[in-house]
Formats: structure tokens, C-alpha cells, sequence
């Protein structure tokens, strides 16, 4: 495979001194070739700031096709840079959307269609909305997280479990606003949903997918 080849299929985010910042393939010279199917770290040294950086490689995606595509275009060049830089919040955002979408839709269904209590209704929302968001967390958001069919169903109980929690604030917003100040039950919807997103994301990455960090073996 050539370095040009490589480069468009690889995404590569580098390592500083804990710091992650997004390069280019061909701002450095690797003296060989990773394995196509293998994600491995590879260390570079830069003599112009007599640095090593670490290079963490990883497999172009969907999204970052997508993006490539698009970023060829004069106007959304600036794009991609903000992308490779922010490109784990940025999918977070759009799956967080789709989250939101299917929140507030079956709420309003069961509210506004079926008649149900708001928090009756809410619960039910929430184990739709809780699935999809994990799904597609999983899959595309946080990809840095522990493998295996074992990591998944605990992953998947520290996200539920975390989701209880904000399911809990959400819960009072709407029975405090719309129960007892009276505020439209679609608005106070909305609303909440924006605060528990936000929540939801720290939840996630602090908690949930976090990349456990090895243990040091003991002289």
C-alpha cells in the first residue's frame, strides 16, 4: 500500500504529552506499513522538536468518508480540521439528535396520543431513547473502550445506570414545570431533554467507555 493510499484510508490522531491533536500522515515517514485489520500504536520521533509522538491508527470509518468527501468542496474545507479535532463530540451531537428525536416523539405520542401520566410516559420514552443511545454510542461515538462480549453488557449496565440518574432529573423537571408551575408539556419536554444530553455526554466518557488505563506490573 502507498503512503498517499494509506494516508486516505487511515484516520491517525497523535498523542503530546496527553494532549490529542489531529496529522497528517505525511507530515511524518513511517518506515513501514501497519497490518490493514490491526489498530496498533506507533511511536515517531520529530527531530525539528526532538519529540516522540505516539500515533494511535485507526480504520477510516463511514463518517470520516463522508467527510472526506465533502471537505472537497472550496466552501467546507474549514471543516475537517474541526472534524479530526473534535470528531468524538461531533458524532456524539449527531447520535445525541437522533437520541432526542425519538425522545420527544414517543413522549409526545404517549402523552398527547395515548393520554398517559407525563412521568408514565417519560419512563417509557426513556428505555427507547436508552437503547438507541447506546447502540450507536457504542458502535461509533466511543470506539477507545474495553472489547469483548463481557465489556459490552457492563458498559451497557453503567450506561443505563448512569441514564437512571438523569432520567431522575428529567422526571422532576417535567413534574415540577408542567405539574406544578403549569408550563406547556411539549416546551418543559424539550428543555429537559437539552440538559440531560449535556449530562449524558460527561456520564459516558468520564464513566462509561472510559479507556482503562493498564496496570503496572510490580518489580
Amino acid at each position: 500500500m502507498e503512503k498517499e493510499e494509506f494516508r486516505q484510508k487511515y484516520r491517525l490522531q497523535v498523542e503530546v504529552s496527553g494532549d490529542k491533536e489531529s496529522w497528517n500522515i505525511h507530515k511524518y515517514w513511517l518506515k513501514e506499513i501497519p497490518n490493514e485489520k490491526e489498530i496498533k500504536e506507533w511511536p515517531i520521533y520529530d527531530e525539528k522538536n526532538d519529540s516522540v509522538y505516539k500515533f494511535i491508527i485507526q480504520p477510516e470509518d463511514n463518517f470520516d468518508r463522508f467527510v472526506r468527501q465533502i471537505c472537497r468542496y472550496k466552501y467546507l474545507k474549514w471543516f475537517k480540521a474541526m472534524y479530526n479535532a473534535k470528531k468524538e463530540f461531533l458524532l456524539y451531537a449527531l447520535m445525541g439528535l437522533g437520541t432526542i428525536i425519538i425522545a420527544i416523539n414517543t413522549y409526545h405520542f404517549f402523552t398527547e396520543g395515548l393520554h398517559w401520566h407525563l412521568l408514565i410516559a417519560n419512563a417509557v420514552s426513556w428505555i427507547f431513547a436508552t437503547i438507541f443511545a447506546f447502540l450507536t454510542n457504542w458502535k461509533w461515538v466511543f470506539t477507545k473502550r474495553p472489547k469483548g462480549v463481557y465489556a459490552f453488557f457492563m458498559q451497557f449496565f453503567a450506561f443505563s445506570t448512569g441514564r437512571l440518574f438523569t432520567l431522575f432529573i428529567e422526571g422532576w423537571m417535567l413534574w415540577f414545570f408542567i405539574s406544578r408551575m403549569g408550563f406547556p408539556n411539549m416546551l418543559v419536554k424539550y428543555i429537559a431533554q437539552f440538559v440531560v444530553i449535556f449530562l449524558n455526554y460527561y456520564i459516558s466518557k468520564l464513566l462509561v467507555f472510559r479507556k482503562r488505563k493498564p496496570k503496572k506490573k510490580k518489580d
